[in-house]
């Protein structure tokens, strides 16, 4: 059992979120994991609350209106329209878990959101694809979304971003796992970091979701976004 929700969450990643006053001019804008509701985003909003940033989650829509289902080329435009509805200049930072990274980096590196955030941080966030998505497949995900086929380690989406220039002046960080088996961690490294503006951090003990609420992970989250 611990397993599973250390891998896939609590119940609660998968109900709707409670209603409340929604910000108009985010400091952080998070997405969340496939099938996931926005709750499941709430250890790092509530940690990131209490340093005094606001924080929003980026309704992209999905299963029953909530739980991110989205293919990642509809969400990153769906994404890039949310942001472009931020208050002029107003220049948010990205948090996402899982496949939330690769729709972030699709809405910037195909949708032109670059220009519209200071950077991305990436959790569990399998940036050459995941083997995962084929046991999905084979489970039958592929029925209501076509983000499985698209997260696979060959499809052409994954081919087609990691081939695609990486804004220069947006920071990108990847905190991966050795124990995720969601996002084994040689995928999540980014195959064009420089270690510099975008780059790997590497856990050795955290499953997928355990990353949303460990404090080694949640410190590094608010320095990226202090920085």
């Amino acid at each position: 059992m611990k397993f599973i929700t250390d891998n896939l969450g609590t119940p609660a990643f998968y109900m709707p979120t409670r209603r409340r006053q929604r910000s108009r001019a985010p400091d952080v804008v998070f997405i969340q994991g496939f099938g996931n509701s926005p709750r499941a985003m709430n250890s790092v909003r509530d940690h990131l609350v209490g340093e005094g940033l606001s924080c929003e989650v980026a309704p992209l829509g999905g299963l029953f209106g909530y739980l991110q289902t989205r293919g990642i080329k509809t969400a990153g435009r769906r994404k890039e329209d949310y942001l472009a509805a931020l208050p002029r200049g107003h220049k948010p930072w990205l948090v996402a878990h899982s496949i939330g990274g690769i729709i972030s980096r699709w809405a910037i590196q195909q949708e032109g959101a670059g220009r519209r955030i200071r950077g991305l941080i990436t959790i569990g966030t399998p940036h050459k694809g995941t083997p995962a998505a084929l046991a999905g497949l084979a489970v039958g995900l592929g029925t209501f979304s076509v983000a499985p086929y698209q997260m696979a380690p060959l499809s052409p989406t994954i081919r087609r971003l990691n081939k695609a220039p990486w804004p220069q002046d947006i920071p990108l960080l990847s905190i991966v796992s050795k124990r995720d088996p969601l996002c084994i961690h040689p995928f999540g490294l980014v195959p064009f970091a420089d270690e510099k503006q975008v780059r790997c951090h590497v856990l050795s003990g955290l499953r997928h979701t355990q990353m949303l609420s460990d404090p080694e992970v949640l410190a590094m989250v608010t320095a990226e976004v202090r920085r």
